[in-house]
């Protein structure tokens, strides 16, 4: 098992259906980190939730951190 680096464990600072989750508004950011966790091994979900915001359509990418890495102290 593969150690899950801080600057990426960093980002999981929330939890969704019972995992900790990332969040991301911006599909670059979500693309760049996810394929980050790809190349570290890193087993993850990912969720697209649709909403509105002040009138605006927006969607949420989340990212659940499925396997419990161990984190880079």
């Amino acid at each position: 098992m593969l150690t899950l680096p801080t600057s990426l464990s960093r980002r999981f600072h929330t939890t969704f259906d019972g995992y900790e989750a990332a969040v991301f508004d911006n599909s670059v950011e979500y693309h760049n980190f996810t394929s980050a966790l790809k190349q570290y091994g890193i087993s993850f979900i990912t969720r697209i939730v649709k909403g509105k915001r002040n009138g605006k359509k927006v969607r949420n990418f989340i990212v659940l951190l499925v396997e419990d890495a161990p984190r880079a102290a």
